[in-house]
């Protein structure tokens, strides 16, 4: 156990904001695939409901990947303030 809470902690330090948030849908995502597959033995419909947050997690994950990949690309550059050169009076 103190393993895992080592390398949790090694991983916290390693990674940014949005690693770590890509990590959580992925995971979400993940989770609720198989949950959904279990439930679905027992209840259908509940599965089928599960299911669908399963993929709107997916979808989440996607699209917060293309948004912010779009943003580093396009705003955070044009935002970046260029070296000042000293004026010669």
């Amino acid at each position: 156990m103190q393993e895992f809470k080592k390398s949790l902690q090694a991983w916290n330090k390693r990674s940014d904001a949005f690693t770590k948030q890509q990590a959580g849908y992925i995971v979400l995502a993940v989770a609720l695939f198989l949950l959904a597959g279990i439930v679905s033995l027992i209840n259908y419909n509940l599965g089928q409901t599960i299911l669908f947050f399963a993929f709107i997690a997916g979808l989440t994950f996607i699209a917060n990947g293309v948004m912010t990949a779009i943003i580093r690309t396009f705003v955070v550059p044009s935002l970046e303030v260029p070296s000042s050169k000293p004026r010669k009076k």
